[in-house]
């Protein structure tokens, strides 16, 4: 550090010289994160919910850090824990009233709306279920997913051990649902990799990969399986903030998306793409039919 306190002094020598420190630094403020914390911007707030700064500060004296777990016996909207959440601590809390934090002002107002707010994961990475060796399934069962029934909630002393009725699940809404939901969860710049299948065209047709207002494609690696198909590693960077009309423009993309370049991986299609017979061996000597193979699962091949 420098420091020059000399003035002008009609040409003659300064009272004070230039003066030079050296010393060690121990730590500074990234003040950058304080506008994206503000209470103000807040969706769940409380009467005595902690101001941005002082949640930080306190967070940083307690040193939460990645790895770390933080526990606020007085919770009530989680203001402190967004902070220390925010340095990769885990964080636990509990409070008097109930209502507060299970409740909070209805399901899209309450403690866990702070944490989506702002973000909560640096990075999702997956390899979603698109059909050649196991395929997706959802929760909700066939007749429920069909509307001819309405959900049900599990009693509390069946929970332990209930196993929920599941039903198909496309690669086509699969890839649509992880890309809603990392554009709620991940953090400004956090990072989604995840596989996507792609059939080996030999005429060298483009490619249409998955697209979200919320993301930027940064890298396309891609990994050979067979003659027939490959996988592509996706990473996308999130550039935009989560909101309703993202949300919107989200949706009439993937409605595109679907309609133009994901018809072979509606369900069932990707498997008969990878296994259908080679061309040679369509028709045998003895004229008899040829069935496609398609291995069965537990409940349906996929």
């Amino acid at each position: 550090m420098e420091m020059d306190e000399s003035e002008e002094n009609n040409g003659l020598q300064p009272i004070l010289q230039r003066r030079i420190f050296f010393g060690r630094e121990v730590g500074f403020a990234d003040r950058k994160l304080l506008p994206a914390f503000q209470l103000k911007s807040r969706t769940y707030l409380g009467p005595t919910a902690m101001d941005a700064e002082m949640a930080f500060l306190m967070a940083n004296q307690a040193k939460a850090t990645s790895g770390k777990l933080v526990y606020d016996p007085f919770v009530g909207t989680g203001s402190i824990l967004v902070s220390a959440a925010r340095f990769g601590a885990m964080t636990m809390g509990a409070d008097i009233d109930i209502r507060v934090v299970r409740d909070g002002r209805g399901p899209d107002c309450n403690v866990w709306s702070n944490f989506k707010q702002v973000g909560i994961f640096d990075a999702i990475i997956c390899d979603p279920p698109y059909g050649v060796r196991a395929g997706g399934r959802k929760s909700g069962g066939r007749k429920i997913l069909r509307g001819t029934v309405d959900p049900y909630t599990v009693p509390e002393d069946k929970r332990t051990d209930h196993i929920p009725s599941t039903g198909a699940y496309s690669l086509v809404e699969c890839v649509h649902d992880l890309l809603h939901l990392a554009a709620r969860m991940l953090v400004m710049k956090g990072r989604l990799v995840f596989f996507f299948p792609v059939l080996r065209d030999e005429n060298g047709s483009e490619v249409k990969f998955p697209e979200h207002p919320c993301f930027k494609l940064v890298a396309v690696s891609e990994q050979i399986l067979s003659s027939r198909y490959s996988r592509v590693l996706l990473t996308m960077v999130k550039v935009e903030p989560y909101s309703q009309e993202v949300e919107e423009a989200a949706r009439l993309m993937h409605l595109e998306f679907r309609e133009n370049h994901l018809k072979w991986l509606e369900e069932g299609n990707i498997h008969s793409s990878v296994f259908k017979p080679s061309d040679h061996s369509q028709i045998r000597a003895d004229t008899k039919s040829f069935k496609d193979p398609k291995p069965k699962y537990r409940g349906k091949y996929v």
